[in-house]
């Protein structure tokens, strides 16, 4: 199961304040590894890591934070280049009614950045906005028909849904997709085209986007990872692939659960491209309890906190 997408932060109060006053989200105890265990866990060398899951009510979903200390200067993501590629970049928000979100927003003194785009895909008209918070990390808020949405979302009565994808601009889509299948047994669940003047200001790039869209997970009715390619006309596109990893701040990937770690880690040792920053690791977790963990980094550059744990000891908030 896809539970959400991990921040490194600098500052755990302020990221905690966006997503809970903003986005409705739960705040859980922090919990605090050992430089050992962090150096175990992500091929660190003398620092500490400090953990909190946000939840969403009534699911597991939700926000991981990671706050390193010391902390670094170094963000993932520079918002004057919205079309660079191999690392995540959004946290996707349904909003049922989007001008209510917005001004939700601007009342919790939080204004989106430049232009909010419409534009129609097959199932209808969308309305999106992004917001650049801590860090550097953009929460889309996103609307559209509510019955399509209706299989797209667990949360529909907030003005929030719970974290609906985590998405990532890509060099090469279709070994991303291959990744997923390969290593975590996703497939794709939904697939989009676009093209539209007002996502390319949204985005913030002189060059139209032709954007293909695919999303692979477990199923739309649960976070799923969104991989994005912006088509042939990015000159001015880098790809950030081996940036998004701690302590470096920003989005840098997705947090999920699987019944067999060992199986998972020779899954990705097999596919080849894909890297270990750490090793196995034994940590006691919110809200797992005690568990065994890995990060996995994919070929487009993405980490995957893999988490296995006693299903007894997880808590749903």
């Amino acid at each position: 199961m896809i539970c959400g997408p991990i921040i490194s932060t600098d500052d755990l109060k302020a990221q905690t304040a966006l997503y809970e006053d903003c986005f409705g989200l739960t705040p859980c105890n922090a919990v605090e590894l050992s430089s050992e265990a962090t150096s175990e866990l992500c091929g660190t060398s003398g620092i500490r890591l400090t953990s909190r899951w946000l939840s969403t009510a009534e699911t597991p979903f939700g926000v991981r934070l990671w706050s390193f200390d010391p902390p670094v200067v170094e963000t993932v993501r520079d918002p004057a280049r919205g079309t660079d590629r191999d690392a995540p970049k959004v946290v996707d928000f349904y909003a049922p009614d989007f001008s209510g979100a917005i001004h939700h927003l601007s009342d919790q003194g939080r204004e989106v950045k430049g232009e909010m785009a419409e534009y129609t895909i097959d199932a209808g008209t969308m309305q999106e906005a992004h917001l650049w918070g801590p860090d550097h990390v953009v929460s889309a808020v996103i609307s559209g028909p509510p019955t399509f949405f209706k299989d797209f979302a667990t949360v529909h009565n907030r003005t929030f849904s719970e974290p609906q994808s985590i998405s990532t601009p890509v060099t090469d889509i279709d070994q991303a997709i291959s990744f997923y299948a390969d290593v975590f047994g996703y497939d794709p669940v939904y697939e989009y085209r676009f093209e539209h003047q007002s996502f390319d200001e949204m985005v913030g790039t002189p060059a139209p986007i032709q954007l293909r869209g695919v999303n692979v997970g477990t199923s739309t009715r649960e976070p799923y990872l969104g991989l994005i390619d912006y088509g042939a006309h990015q000159p001015e596109s880098q790809s950030l692939k081996g940036k998004a990893r701690p302590p470096v701040r920003g989005l840098v990937g997705a947090e999920l659960t699987t019944d067999n770690l060992d199986k998972t880690i020779d899954r990705a040792i097999a596919f080849g491209d894909a890297a270990f920053l750490g090793q196995p690791v034994s940590i006691s977790y919110e809200p797992f309890g005690k568990a065994t963990s890995v990060l996995i980094e994919a070929p487009h550059g993405v980490l995957h906190h893999v988490v296995e744990y006693s299903r007894a000891a997880r808590r749903v908030a």
